[in-house]
């Protein structure tokens, strides 16, 4: 259950989620993602019951792709030319 709501959550996140870098920016996008990220992690680790542990496993996989998606062509951009 857990690996397919993270499933789910990753599907729905590269869909909806990923032009945002393009509205509001690279930086303000991680800063924005990652932040929820660890705060979600954090809040997963003191889950008390399986519910919380599902419901934070999906906004996990939902704020997964258009960070890891906005990292990587961050850094492709201020990485140097000879570089590419």
């Amino acid at each position: 259950m857990m690996g397919g709501l993270l499933f789910i959550g990753q599907a729905i996140g590269a869909i909806t989620l990923t032009h945002r870098a393009d509205i509001i920016g690279r930086r303000a996008t991680m800063l924005f993602f990652g932040s929820g990220y660890a705060i979600l992690l954090i809040l997963f680790t003191f889950a008390q019951n399986i519910m919380q542990v599902y419901i934070y496993i999906f906004f996990i996989g939902l704020l997964f792709v258009p960070r890891i998606v906005c990292i990587f062509t961050y850094i492709f951009e201020i990485t140097p030319d000879k570089y590419h």
